[in-house]
């Protein structure tokens, strides 16, 4: 039967895999591999960001290789880690 488990392999109800993490691994474009934003700090930002561009009406997405994609009206920025904030303020998402 799928999807049971006995009392002595609790394991097998978990959705993770043995011997894994819950980070996510990423892989960017020049190969290399990167772990998703591990702080809480940085989960932090993220969603910060994510937030003040939601209320101007924009989507703003983490890609792998740790850049922003940000969409609105059809249009779409590549923003580099460290442009995302000033544009921002530039674009009014305060």
């Amino acid at each position: 039967m799928s999807g049971t488990t006995n009392e002595k392999n609790l394991a097998a109800c978990n959705d993770q895999a043995p011997g894994t993490t819950n980070e996510a691994q990423i892989v960017g474009t020049d190969g290399l591999q990167r772990k998703a934003p591990a702080s809480d700090a940085d989960r932090k930002r993220q969603a910060e960001l994510q937030a003040r561009a939601a209320l101007a009406g924009i989507a703003l997405h983490r890609l792998a290789d740790g850049s922003w994609l940000a969409h609105k009206w059809n249009l779409s920025k590549p923003l580099a880690d460290h442009e995302v904030e000033a544009w921002l303020v530039q674009v009014g998402a305060r």
